[in-house]
């Protein structure tokens, strides 16, 4: 969902996420090229802003979105699905 936005709308949407990440910076964490960054925005995967004609963003929620059905699929391709995962420790000085 990659948009050029107005002005106003624009600052509203920005205001509304908690962070956005360069093309670049997306790509070194999934460790894949940009180009493949800018196909996963395509195919919608990935949600977008167009700040300019040569400025893109990506929504950091989108991009831990799509590691955590990547970590689900391969959970099943493995015949681990059934495998909860583990449950955060409580400080024993707590």
């Amino acid at each position: 969902m990659t948009r050029l936005l107005g002005n106003a709308h624009f600052l509203r949407r920005v205001r509304s996420m908690s962070e956005l990440w360069t093309v670049a910076r997306v790509a070194k964490f999934l460790d894949v090229s940009k180009k493949r960054v800018y196909q996963l925005i395509q195919q919608g995967r990935l949600d977008s802003l167009k700040l300019s004609p040569r400025t893109t963003r990506v929504t950091r929620e989108s991009v831990e979105r799509l590691v955590a059905e990547g970590k689900a699929r391969q959970r099943e391709e493995l015949g681990l699905d059934w495998i909860v995962a583990p449950r955060k420790r409580r400080n024993v000085n707590e």
